[in-house]
């Protein structure tokens, strides 16, 4: 495989790994709604600058 699709599995499996994290924790009770919401939200941010940043860098091999 090449590099962007390398960079683009990686930055998948962070975004599902760190999503189901706050799913649990929402789940047990352990964060309330908000802090559930604005950690998806700043999280959804940070995942998509990735993203950009990996399609533009890598070239499409």
């Amino acid at each position: 495989m090449n590099r962007k699709k390398i960079a683009l599995i990686v930055i998948m499996l962070m975004e599902a790994l760190f999503f189901g994290l706050f799913t649990i924790l929402y789940v047990n009770g352990t964060i309330k709604l908000v802090a559930f919401a604005a950690s998806v939200i700043v999280f959804s941010i940070v995942v998509n600058a990735l993203l950009v940043i990996a399609i533009r860098k890598f070239p499409n091999n």
